[in-house]
């Protein structure tokens, strides 16, 4: 878990309503638990520690957005996973990231030091999950966008990019000068 400071303070600018469920282990969580009982938000935070896999996709499905922080990431498989179950994100705009995640599927925050970028990723959760409409919208197209991450998607890709860039012209060892 990386950042998950940033999640925790995040939660301060979210409704009320809300909480922040982190599903894992590792450094971070220790950090993470001072900053919510500074924040008042302790209560709305729910440190679950590390979960087998079998548990972890019903924390997936009771979730209404999946909250990433990590810096380190360009392409966290937990996007994929959550997406997979029709859950929107709220992203840090970073490299691979604005690259790789699809914006209609949920929102890119800004970038900045742990302390004092927590606002964006709470904002950018409360307007997502404020907005029953943008919600569904951001879902459904966060359901759909792992499909076009498979294998065989990037095989249909690369061929089509082939095809175009080569134009059908298929080059062997006999074409050669």
């Amino acid at each position: 878990m990386k950042r998950l400071s940033v999640a925790v303070r995040a939660i301060a600018y979210v409704d009320r309503d809300k909480a922040l469920e982190v599903v894992g282990a590792g450094s971070d969580l220790e950090r993470a638990r001072r900053p919510a009982v500074d924040l008042g938000v302790d209560s709305g935070v729910r440190f679950l520690g590390e979960v087998p896999w079998e548990e972890v996709i019903p924390h997936y499905d009771a979730a209404e957005a999946f909250l990433f922080t990590s810096l380190r990431d360009s392409s966290g498989v937990q996007l994929l996973e959550a997406g997979a179950r029709g859950l929107p994100f709220v992203s840090p705009e970073h490299h691979g990231a604005r690259d790789w995640l699809p914006p209609e599927a949920g929102a890119l925050v800004p970038t900045g030091p742990a302390s004092t970028c927590a606002r964006s990723p709470g904002a950018a959760a409360s307007k997502l999950l404020g907005d029953e409409s943008r919600w569904r919208a951001a879902s459904t197209n966060a359901s759909s966008w792992p499909s076009q991450c498979t294998l065989a998607a990037h095989a249909v890709q690369m061929d089509h990019i082939h095809r175009t860039t080569v134009g059908g012209h298929r080059r062997s060892h006999h074409d050669a000068p």
